[in-house]
Parts: structure tokens; sequence; C-alpha cells
């Protein structure tokens, strides 16, 4: 096993260096690795700032906690509906479907509510300072089917995912870091499974997902938005007329190999992934505007689950600016979108170079993917689409 690791590690380490040292898109991958090494010092700052205020202020809580404990409490109702309606928020994926009301201290609950929600909700309740004891007249459901109040938020309601602190989540990166750094001393089989356990709960701390969302398994989902927006000198007409015909998009976006439409709605697509790997799905368009709008999905089936919603306005100057709205799934889970992100792999870089492509595609007649040229009369021609000289 130990050979295997050194060998998959020397692999990934080629692989790297291989895609860092390339003579003609290298010194960009560096300087983006770089930047993106910075963003992360940046984050774990503030993150540390974070931890330090939460656990200055949980301390203090606790203080008072126990002093109204020790203490006898004479908050009016008022002030006890309060403190119940704040606690709720962590017991129940609807807290605004919850009534409150408070006799006397003694807690009346009403509302739709999740059966599996039932016993988190009252045992949370119960458990307000003050609280004498709980009633309830509360509607319960099986499911949120047809329940308006329940619809909307979390897709696993009563699941009772559970989210680390910021306190929380500096020691849990502290005890990880020590686990991986004390494991040198342990023999072979203990020493891998200190490494993975202290790596996993590492990656716990610093993204404040599951295991589930890490690694993508399970039925997890690990759902990333992209927003992008970019200004192009040029009628909005002209833009949302090449912008719709997506047969003209792998002549500049570098990660699509091909698309294909197959009928006025659906399209089937085909990009380059890390390490020659190609994915397919086929997409249909959800709305269309002519000039303002194009919306799409993608369907069941393919490698690939997004989609978004592309806007088009015309600016004071004539031009047009382009707002993008994504949203996908990364393979691999959060794991993989974190590693695609620190090569500058992810589709929100990848975005990022498209639109700069495509808006020196517009603006000046040429752009260059895939390692050619390609002008916009020459696509036009293909298309039979309009190309006004820029």
């Amino acid at each position: 096993m130990g050979k295997i690791l050194d060998v998959a590690r020397g692999v990934a380490v080629g692989a790297a260096l291989m895609y860092l040292a390339d003579p003609q898109r290298g010194r960009r991958r560096r300087a983006r690795l770089r930047d993106r090494a910075r963003h992360l010092g940046h984050k774990a700052t503030d993150g540390a700032g974070k931890a330090a205020r939460d656990a200055r202020n949980r301390t203090l809580g606790a203080i008072a906690e126990a002093r109204g404990r020790l203490g006898d409490d004479d908050a009016d109702d008022r002030v006890i509906e309060a403190r119940v309606r704040a606690a709720i928020g962590r017991a129940v994926a609807h807290p605004h479907a919850i009534r409150v009301r408070s006799n006397n201290a003694v807690i009346h609950l009403s509302g739709p509510l999740l059966v599996s929600e039932v016993d988190a909700l009252l045992s949370t309740v119960a458990n307000v300072r003050g609280v004498r004891s709980v009633e309830h007249g509360l509607d319960t459901f099986e499911s949120a089917d047809h329940v308006p109040a329940l619809q909307g938020g979390p897709e696993n309601t009563g699941r009772g995912r559970t989210y680390w602190s910021p306190a929380m989540r500096a020691l849990g990166g502290v005890a990880g870091g020590a686990l991986v750094v004390g494991s040198r001393r342990l023999p072979g089989p203990l020493r891998t499974a200190a490494r993975a356990a202290g790596a996993g709960l590492a990656l716990r701390a610093a993204t404040n997902l599951d295991r589930d969302e890490l690694l993508g398994v399970n039925g997890a989902h690990h759902v990333v938005n992209v927003h992008k927006s970019i200004r192009v000198a040029a009628p909005v007409a002209d833009v949302f007329g090449f912008w719709s015909h997506f047969e003209n998009f792998p002549r500049f976006m570098s990660h699509l190999e091909e698309v294909r439409r197959v009928d006025e709605l659906t399209s089937h697509w085909t990009a380059a992934g890390p390490l020659g790997r190609r994915f397919e799905w086929d997409a249909e368009i959800t709305e269309f505007h002519e000039n303002a709008l194009i919306s799409w999905r993608s369907l069941p089936g393919g490698d690939v689950d997004h989609g978004g919603t592309v806007r088009f306005y015309e600016s004071e100057d004539g031009g047009t600016r382009i707002n993008v709205s994504m949203r996908y799934e990364p393979i691999g889970g959060a794991i993989g979108h974190g590693l695609a992100a620190l090569f500058g792999l992810d589709p929100k870089s990848a975005m990022d170079d498209d639109l700069v492509r495509f808006k020196s595609l517009i603006e000046s007649g040429k752009a260059t993917a895939h390692g050619h040229t390609v002008s916009r009369a020459e696509i036009a021609a293909e298309n039979e689409v309009v190309a006004p000289a820029p």
C-alpha cells in the first residue's frame, strides 16, 4: 500500500509540474495559483479573527447563562417569546412557519411542521431559559408536499445537518493538523489511519461540509453558484444573436469540444476535462426572451449537472452588459471542486477566460482558443449569422 501511495503521489506531482511548466500557459497558471494562495491566506486570517470573536462571545454567553440559571429569571413574556423564536431556528427547517405565544412563561406553539421535526422542536423550546412548560397545537405532516409554508429551504428537511461554529472549526483544524503531524511517530497502518482522520477533520473544519458533501457521495449535493458580469462594446441585438447560436461556443470556449443542436430546445454538449477525460450531457432551454434572457438546464443522465441564466442589458453608451448566473454540482464533491479551482480548472475559472475571449471576438473580431485564432466573420459565415464590422 505504501508503494502504491508513493507512486500515486509521484504521478500527481509530475502532472502538476507539467501543468504549471507548460510553455504556452504555464506563466498564467502559476500567477493564478499565486493569487489563489494569497486569497486563501486572507481567508485564513479572517477565519482566525472570526474564531477568536466567536470563542469570546460564547464564553461570555455561557457565563451570562449560568448566572441566569443560578438566579431568578423574571423576564416577561415578550422576552421569553423572543428567546424561543431565536432557538427554534436551530431545530426546524422552516422556523417562520411556527407561531409562538407565551402566557406566564408557558409556551404555546402552533403552525405546520414535519413529523420528523416535532421532538427536536419541543426539546429545544423546553430548554430555553425562563420557559416553565410547553404546549402545542401543531399541524404535523409526513411530507412538505402541498404545504406552502414548508416549501423551499433545505431539501433534506429533518436531516439535521450540523454546521460548526467558527470556534469549533478553528479547534477542528488545529486538531486535524496535530493528528497529521503527530502521525509520523506511529507504525504504518496507524500512521495512515491517523493521517486520513486528521486530513478529514481539517477539511471538515475548512469547508464546514460533512463527509458526503465533501466527496459528493450518498446522494449529497454540493452546489456551487457562480455569478459573472462583463461589458461588451456592441449592440444587444448583435451580442444576443451571436450568443444564441450555441454551436459557436467551442470556437472560443477552450473547454468545449462540440455543441450539437438536437432540436429547437435541446442540444448535446461535449467538453474536455482534466487528464484527458471527456464529459457529455444534454441541455435544454427553459426560457428564451429575444435580446434579453436565455435560461438552461442539463437533462438527467449526463456527466454534468448544471443550469443557469444569461441576461443581456443595453448600457447607456449603446454597448451590452452580460450577467451570467450558473449553478453546478462538481464531480467529486467539494474536494473535487477545490482541487479544480486551485489549478484553474473549475467552471468559474473557465467562464472567466471564456467571457474575455467572447468580448475579444465581438469587439476586435478575433479570439484564440484551442491554440488557434478564429475570426468572427469566419464563424458568422459558417452559421449564416450577420457579423457587422467591429
